[in-house]
Formats: structure tokens, sequence, C-alpha cells
């Protein structure tokens, strides 16, 4: 066997091509030979994932891509790695309240041996809000923060933040009331 034009390499992860020569018998002939290729491209994060907004119950497909040899794909929500999620795409699917986060992933880097990540993507999830009337009672269920004006334009004062929701209205004052939700 003939390997040409290839220099030696002397530790994993080396910033050339080469190869790994194998062990001598003492009579000039090997009895293995291990040739090892190392791309040394650095990783570049080419695609970051975008941010999102969307309405409770929805389904949302992070993407992120890289250029360069990677070794270990990890999303992180908030900065923690997500259990069994290591591929080029995160989805979560019927998003609450408790998926409003930062998403980023992380890209093991042989060349460095560290750990290259994508740009943070918030995903954020739309209020809502819903008012029921019922045996003479309002029952408000809310997400976010729930407001209250005596004018439709204001000024607004918060009432309450979930988890509070529903808010009963026992016996409600004959003037209008408007409601909103923020986060």
């Amino acid at each position: 066997m003939l390997l040409a034009n290839v220099a030696p390499i002397t530790a994993p992860n080396a910033s050339a091509h080469g190869a790994a020569w194998g062990v001598g018998r003492g009579d000039a002939y090997f009895n293995q030979l291990r040739c090892e290729i190392y791309d040394n491209t650095p990783t570049v994060v080419t695609t970051n994932p975008a941010s999102a907004t969307l309405p409770p119950g929805a389904t949302h497909t992070f993407t992120a891509s890289y250029t360069g040899c990677a070794t270990n794909l990890q999303w992180h929500e908030n900065n923690a790695a997500m259990s069994g999620e290591n591929g080029h795409t995160l989805t979560l699917v019927n998003v609450t309240s408790n998926h409003v986060a930062a998403y980023k992933l992380g890209i093991a880097d042989p060349q460095t041996g560290t750990t290259i990540f994508t740009a943070s993507a918030t995903l954020t999830i739309q209020p809502t809000i819903s008012i029921l009337l019922s045996d003479g009672n309002i029952a408000i269920h809310f997400t976010g923060t729930l407001q209250s004006s005596a004018t439709m334009t204001g000024p607004f004062t918060n009432i309450a933040s979930a988890p509070t929701s529903p808010i009963v209205l026992t016996n409600p004052a004959a003037s209008a009331q408007f409601f909103r939700t923020r986060y």
C-alpha cells in the first residue's frame, strides 16, 4: 500500500491532512496500518434558528446549519441541554407558555475542542383571553397578564398574571369593563 502526498499526524484533530502510521514488526514491514484523514475545515454557523411568535397549541421547528466538521449537535433551552435533541432541527409540538424560552444549537468543533453556538432564537406565545358568562358571574380565562380598564382606550391596570387563570368576577358591576392580556 502506498500513501502519497500526506504528512504524518501526531495527534487527533491536527490542523493538516495526513496519515497515522501502523506498528512495525522490526523487519521493515508493518503488521498493521491505519490511515486517518482529518478535515481541517473550521466549523462555522451558516444558518441561525429564527425567533417565532405562535398561538398556543401550534407546532414550530427551529432549524440551524453549519459548515465544517462537527462531532456532536445539542439543542439548548435557556442555556440548558435538552435531552435527546441532537439534530439539525428542533420541533416543538403543541406549544404552551411552558415553551417560552431562548433556543440555540451547540455544535462540537473537533478542530478546537470547543462548542460553537448558534445565535439564540426566542419562542413567544401569543396571549389569549376568553370571557364566559355563567350564572350571573363572569369567568375570564387568560394567558399572560390580565388587564382591565373602564374605557376601551385605557389606562389599563393589571388584575392578575397567569397561572391564576381563570378569574371569576361575581356580581359584576353594570358599567362597561374592558379586558386585555399582555406578555
